[in-house]
Parts: structure tokens; C-alpha cells; sequence
């Protein structure tokens, strides 16, 4: 204790932690396109990459009693202060993959013989890729970065 203020009092940490191994996905024979390329593997045969999640909060509640008048009951001010960090420590764990290469960004259609032709039947062939790059890559494919809010919660 220093002097009046108790350095630990109602002050809370939690720690959250998810470590999860992957889910199982059907890889395919090549990148997807109008027709059926086939499965590698057996059904669910392949798996994502293992996943690590560590997220915090740290608050502290602080009590202000306020009175109007010596004969009135105290108003009560609960104000309680936090820092919450979501995915610490910014694993980039991926959710899901193309099943043709296994890859989160790439769906290995640029890269497919049987697609050159289209490709380089485009008015601007580079403009074209950049766009088919932008479109494939999935945020939803990825986990959050690592976010921090800090924040006042108020009650009364």
C-alpha cells in the first residue's frame, strides 16, 4: 500500500488462450475451374496448419460516491478502465486454404497451362493478373491481427 491508494485493488487480469490443430479440408488435383478436377487424398485427408491465439484484458474499477446533501443517500459512479488486446503476440494463423494448392492467396489458376490462353487474351494482361491477385486473396482465410482497445466503461 502507498499511502491511501492500494496499487492492486480491484484490478483484474484475464488471459485467454486457443491453440487449435487445424481443420481438415479435401485437397483438389489442381486449381479450380469450370470443370471438375478431381480430389488428392482421401475426403478431408488434408489439414490446416496448427492455430495459436493468446488474448488479455487488464481493468481496474474505480468508485466515486457522490452526495447532494447531508441528508441524501450517496449517488454511486462505478467507472472501470481497461486495455483489452485480442491475438497478442500476431500469429498469422490461417482459417482456410484453396484446396488446388494449399496456399491461402493463391488458387493456382494464373499458374494453370490449361488458363494461359485466356490469360493472354485479356486487353491488359498485367492489369488483369494484379486484379485476379487482389480478388482471390481472402481476408476471411486469415485470423485478426493483433488488435488493442483501450476503453472507459461507465456505470451508474
Amino acid at each position: 500500500m502507498i499511502g491511501n491508494f492500494e496499487l492492486l485493488k480491484n484490478t483484474g487480469l484475464n488471459i485467454t488462450t486457443n491453440i487449435y490443430s487445424g481443420s481438415p479440408y479435401t485437397a483438389q488435383g489442381g486449381p479450380a475451374t469450370t470443370q471438375y478436377v478431381g480430389m488428392t487424398g482421401t475426403v478431408n485427408g488434408s489439414r490446416l496448419p496448427w492455430t495459436y491465439r493468446l488474448d488479455l484484458v487488464l481493468d481496474r474499477n474505480f468508485v466515486k460516491e457522490i452526495k447532494k446533501s447531508d441528508n441524501e443517500e450517496p449517488f454511486r459512479l462505478n467507472i472501470n478502465v481497461y486495455l483489452r488486446a485480442t491475438n497478442l503476440f500476431n500469429q498469422l494463423n490461417l482459417l482456410g486454404v484453396y484446396p488446388g494448392t494449399g496456399s491461402w492467396k493463391d488458387d493456382g489458376f494464373l499458374a494453370s497451362a490449361q488458363n494461359q490462353n485466356a490469360i493472354q487474351n485479356q486487353l491488359n494482361v498485367q492489369s488483369y493478373i494484379d486484379y485476379y491477385t487482389l480478388a482471390i486473396q481472402n481476408p476471411g482465410n486469415l485470423s485478426a491481427p493483433r488488435t488493442l482497445r483501450f476503453g472507459i466503461r461507465v456505470d451508474f
